[in-house]
């Protein structure tokens, strides 16, 4: 197994660069597409909340990983909804109207109460390893443009601190791996908000990162290469995008400005929508958004 270590996503990503093109397992030809592996990855991010890459060589969508986000905590599974941020969807989507990856949807509706159980479970037993919810399930086993990447989130406490970590069987290092790990930490401090008012002394722990298949396309490779040439040395701590701090209304009210936002800068086209009263986090997702 491979473990990488960094305190923030920008460091992490140099060294998961280097690992995939310097250090990969296997070449291997999905759909006679060329790729690099790297199998069984536990990338740790120590400082969940650095969870923003910000290297000019990745160009990361800031508009695209929130709508991605509001698209997640709706529950919609709307081709419609995310494909207005990524045309990549219309690619993957069997049916033409929904896409299969909807992770909120799987997480917060499809099956309800995983979400509320992994509070109460670890509300009840502090060191519970039960407290799991689940993405891919056995209607996924069968031929399709969409099987999820995601598994399934493990939730834990351990001295004092709540720690998470995501299972998924593939990921794109270029494509997907970003994104990603923004929106599974971010659901982490969601679950850490829940649990704070119960264990006053709960911090945010590590977030962990386990990939089967973590690989990079061979048209990515390049690309890659010059983040890692121009990023290997140095810590990037200081350049670290960390969102604003979660507040337990985000959560109570399960960001109602922001996808009020979201829908009217979406739908009606009003880019100057404004909620003067939204939290910190969400005031940040909505700029974004614009």
């Amino acid at each position: 197994m491979h473990t990488i270590i960094a305190e923030n996503i920008n460091d992490l990503y140099v060294k998961l660069s280097s690992s995939v093109l310097d250090g990969y397992d296997n070449i291997v030809y999905p759909r006679g597409i060329k790729c690099f592996e790297l199998q069984n990855v536990m990338a740790i991010l120590t400082r969940p909340r650095c969870r923003i890459l910000t290297y000019k060589e990745r160009d990361l969508s800031l508009k695209y990983l929130v709508g991605e986000l509001c698209f997640y905590l709706s529950g919609s599974d709307s081709l419609e909804f995310i494909s207005h941020y990524a045309k990549f969807w219309e690619k993957v989507s069997d049916n033409n109207i929904t896409v299969n990856s909807a992770y909120g949807k799987r997480l917060f509706f499809d099956m309800p109460g995983q979400f509320d159980y992994v509070i109460e479970e670890l509300k009840r037993d502090k060191d519970s390893r039960k407290a799991v919810m689940t993405i891919y399930n056995r209607e996924d086993a069968k031929e399709s443009k969409d099987n999820p990447c995601t598994m399934y989130l493990n939730f834990m406490i351990r001295e004092e601190r709540l720690m998470l970590t995501t299972h998924m069987r593939s990921n794109d290092l270029w494509l997907g791996t970003p994104y990603d790990i923004a929106f599974f930490s971010l659901l982490q401090e969601i679950v850490f908000l829940e649990l704070k008012e119960n264990y006053p002394d709960l911090r945010l722990g590590v977030y962990n990162h386990f990939v089967n298949s973590l690989h990079a396309y061979e048209k990515d490779v390049l690309k890659l290469s010059e983040i890692y040439k121009h990023h290997s040395w140095t810590s990037h701590d200081d350049d670290c995008t960390m969102t604003p701090a979660l507040e337990l209304v985000d959560v109570d009210t399960w960001f109602t400005d922001l996808l009020w936002a979201e829908e009217q800068i979406r739908k009606v086209k009003n880019k100057n929508v404004a909620r003067d009263f939204a939290t910190p986090f969400q005031s940040w997702c909505i700029e974004k958004l614009r």
